[in-house]
């Protein structure tokens, strides 16, 4: 789980340093939104977006700059995962939704 303190900004980073269960192969980072106030951004690359209870966001937290923010008055709560995933599995099939690319 991942506690954000009100009024907090966590600048742009990548996650070089911190240990992965799949070592070093392609992990993305999943946060799921538990608790989540109004005015917690989270960027990915070039990509500005909002936390939201129940939806998350998932990235490769080696690989793209991101930063968090919570900018209320309230603790916002995620659950955090990590996901091993290859590159030819994240291929949207037609019909089934879109996919974004974020910017590095």
């Amino acid at each position: 789980f991942s506690y954000l303190a009100p009024q907090t900004h966590v600048y742009p980073h990548v996650d070089n340093d911190r240990p992965y269960m799949y070592g070093d192969e392609d992990t993305a980072r999943c946060h799921l939104g538990l608790v989540v106030p109004t005015g917690s951004p989270i960027r990915i690359g070039g990509v500005l977006d909002e936390y939201r209870e129940g939806h998350f966001h998932a990235f490769d937290a080696r690989r793209h700059v991101h930063e968090v923010g919570n900018r209320s008055n309230e603790g916002r709560i995620n659950l955090c995962v990590e996901v091993k995933y290859r590159l030819e599995d994240l291929a949207v099939p037609p019909g089934h939704g879109t996919a974004r690319a974020t910017e590095r």
